[in-house]
């Protein structure tokens, strides 16, 4: 390197020289420093973290698809509930009807059997 050093004149040392011995000391750099760091320590910490958030994103939306599938679950469950209420509610009202029915012509039918059986004055 010394001699590399001695061997350079100033009077020719000019700007284009600067800047190609800058060009090299970047690639070296890139090369020797950067590349080695990125490679061994930046890229496969930022895989791991990437893993991490995509493993973390299924479990949410694992807990999300289980939580929607309950929500489903109790929607079918009280569908069924509301179906049976109202069969049981329209049974329920033809029966009060067919006895109210009822009562009101055996009422109807006792006052009529009531005025016939009396004697006539």
């Amino acid at each position: 390197m010394d001699e590399f050093i001695k061997k350079i004149n100033p009077e020719t040392f000019t700007l284009n020289v600067l800047v190609c011995l800058v060009v090299v000391a970047a690639i070296m750099f890139v090369f020797f420093l950067w590349w080695p760091w990125y490679r061994d320590k930046y890229f496969p910490a930022k895989e791991d973290r990437r893993k991490q958030e995509f493993a973390a994103r299924m479990e949410a939306e694992k807990e999300q698809n289980g939580i929607i599938r309950s929500i489903l679950n109790t929607q079918v469950e009280i569908a069924t509930l509301v179906k049976q209420a109202l069969n049981e509610i329209q049974a329920h009202d033809l029966w009060t009807r067919n006895y109210v029915q009822a009562g009101a012509e055996r009422a109807s039918q006792s006052e009529v059997g009531r005025i016939l059986a009396e004697p006539k004055k």
